[in-house]
């Protein structure tokens, strides 16, 4: 008896540890995709997220677990973040049949010193360097949109007339919430807001903002540099701080007392992307 219990036992963990799927699957980097794979798409099919909540997409490194899901999956939808360089040619040997199609394709990307105000002046390094997160401006997430449903016509195309239709309602739905967004963003135009990690200048050039960083790749200020950053943030009148959860907090927030700013916690990966630019910009108007 106890040899079969052992044995029922050792069976289910390892049924457990195995990955099952009864949809078709596809796998995206990020988690603002799945908003725009289901605007899109609808659910008859899975959609996998390689990096989780919480974790970083520069420098990511998928599980065992993502491997072997990568192994059952139709096709990968990739955005341009840096973990894809190295990962997608890993994901094609693990998987020969794995479609790969590129969401960030006809997208202009800025260099990142044009995107951040300040930073060029303390850091060099980022010189030539592409602002990866597209998904946040309005104007490109129209195209990461069309790119979607030309490659989800592609791997479902008994579907595509479907996806079509969904494809033009989402894109009125963008043109009208950009409407929206820049009738309550108005009078503030050419205002600067102060981040911790500079992953909102696709959104602030957008609707002719400007942010000023206090994090670049991963290097903090030095105490000179965050008395020039609390000088030039007070010259600028900025009265938040935007953080996110990748990231420590204790620099903005003693940047926030120094000014008596708020600080205010908004994921750029959040799975919600509506939800969460109408957090940006309520975030912004309140005094």
């Amino acid at each position: 008896m106890r040899g079969f219990l052992f044995g029922l036992i050792l069976g289910v963990a390892l049924f457990c540890g195995q990955v099952s799927f009864a949809k078709t699957v596809v796998v995206v980097s990020i988690e603002p995709q799945v908003y725009f794979v289901q605007k899109i798409g609808g659910s008859g099919f899975q959609v996998e997220v390689m990096v989780p909540p919480g974790a970083e997409p520069h420098a990511y490194e998928p599980r065992p677990r993502q491997m072997q899901m990568i192994t059952k999956a139709k096709a990968y939808l990739a955005i341009g973040v840096p973990f894809e360089k190295v990962w997608l040619k890993r994901f094609k040997q693990q998987n020969p049949q794995l479609r790969i199609f590129y969401l960030d394709k006809g997208i202009k990307k800025y260099p990142l010193e044009e995107q951040v105000v300040f930073v060029q002046k303390r850091d060099s390094s980022i010189k030539g360097e592409l602002d990866p997160h597209i998904w946040l401006g309005l104007d490109e997430a129209k195209q990461i949109a069309k790119n979607t449903f030309n490659a989800l016509a592609k791997i479902f195309p008994d579907q595509k007339a479907v996806f079509k239709k969904n494809l033009e309602q989402f894109l009125v739905h963008l043109d009208q919430l950009k409407k929206d967004f820049n009738q309550k963003l108005r009078l503030l135009k050419g205002k600067t807001f102060l981040v911790f990690h500079p992953s909102w200048g696709y959104f602030a050039r957008c609707f002719g903002l400007k942010q000023m960083a206090i994090e670049v790749k991963g290097r903090e200020p030095s105490a000179r540099e965050m008395a020039e950053i609390i000088k030039l943030a007070r010259e600028k009148k900025i009265a938040v701080i935007f953080i996110q959860p990748q990231f420590a907090r204790k620099k903005a927030e003693v940047i926030a007392k120094q000014l008596g700013a708020r600080v205010v916690s908004l994921d750029p990966l959040a799975r919600n992307w509506e939800k969460n630019l109408l957090k940006v910009v309520d975030s912004l108007l309140l005094k």
